[in-house]
């Protein structure tokens, strides 16, 4: 009797014990490992020549603040909906530096918002509840992105996202760690707003004239790194110039203008490099022939053949469909 009483015991502890193991992934209290990282990336290739407008640029480039707010508008009021984009930014300088490549929001700060929850709020429910505050449409992140002033941000998160069962050190320190991260956000938007108005402005030297051939081919290295945008699936490159490439090997301007009539030409001559995926990359330009306005470049006579020349650069190096703007819409849309 005993002996079966034993086994009676013994084979209800091996259930449980299968049960618990089983189940182990079911029960878990804390949300998923990381984020549903965003597979799109926008990069803004912003001409630092001074031959372009001061202030239409600078405004046009709060437009990237408000995208950086809203990157997780698209997700509604889900918790766990990936961002709409990462931003990043290259200058166009006088000679290109093919290391230039400058993060604005990006997979890392992404991570960290999510890990703090993850790491600090404790039980799902409670999880969930705080990443929704944080990433729905018009959330927490929105606010501490457009916020004039983050002076006493840890207060003002901890009364956003308090709920029951969250509270103590646990609602604080993830208050702080959303601080943290809107301000590295906000400070990396800050460095390309200056740096861009410092440039502009003759505060800074730019090396003299404008390399976009190279900062193109900055992007064609990102191209074809594992870890750069081979991980992506849609790539937006957004270019703030007056499109004209002015070096000490070309001058795009002298070229155009003596033998405007073979501009396509000249456009697929120069088209080296990577070839672009049209599915995968898109192109808008901002600025073709808007010099300042004291600028004589800033002719009908320049506009036209600058773009038939990018028009046929782009399409020779992939892209169907590339976009032609004026600086004065960078801000729109």
């Amino acid at each position: 009797m005993r002996t079966k009483f034993l086994a009676t015991v013994l084979a209800v502890l091996i259930t449980s014990t299968s049960l618990t193991d089983s189940n182990a992934n079911i029960l878990a209290n804390k949300v998923e490992p990381k984020p549903n990282y965003s597979k799109v990336i926008e990069i803004y290739l912003i001409d630092l020549s001074r031959s372009v407008e001061k202030q239409t640029v600078i405004e046009g480039l709060q437009s990237i603040r408000e995208k950086i707010a809203g990157v997780y508008g698209n997700s509604g009021a889900s918790y766990s909906g990936a961002a709409s984009s990462y931003y990043y930014w290259v200058p166009v300088r006088g000679v290109n530096d093919r290391k230039d490549f400058y993060s604005l929001f990006d997979s890392s700060i992404d991570g960290s918002l999510w890990s703090s929850v993850r790491n600090t709020v404790g039980g799902r429910t409670n999880q969930i509840k705080v990443l929704e505050k944080l990433r729905s449409q018009g959330g927490l992140w929105r606010d501490l992105i457009m916020e004039p002033s983050l002076v006493g941000c840890t207060q003002k998160v901890m009364r956003r996202i308090a709920a029951p069962g969250l509270f103590g050190n646990s609602l604080s320190k993830v208050a702080s760690e959303f601080c943290t991260q809107a301000i590295v956000s906000r400070n990396n938007y800050a460095k390309m707003q200056t740096g861009v108005a410092k440039y502009l402005s003759g505060k800074v030297n730019n090396n003299g004239g404008s390399d976009i051939f190279g900062a193109i081919a900055r992007i064609d290295d990102e191209a074809q790194s594992k870890s750069g945008l081979a991980k992506y699936s849609k790539v937006n490159l957004v270019f703030v110039t007056d499109g004209i490439h002015n070096t000490s090997v070309t001058n795009l301007k002298s070229v155009l203008l003596n033998d405007p009539s073979n501009a396509c030409q000249f456009g697929r001559n120069y088209a080296r490099g990577l070839q672009y995926d049209s599915n995968k990359f898109t192109v808008r330009m901002f600025g073709l022939g808007e010099g300042r306005s004291e600028d004589s470049a800033k002719t009908e006579l320049l506009r036209g053949p600058l773009k038939e020349f990018w028009n046929c650069y782009w399409k020779k190096k992939g892209i169907s469909n590339p976009e032609f703007n004026q600086l004065s819409q960078l801000g729109i849309g």
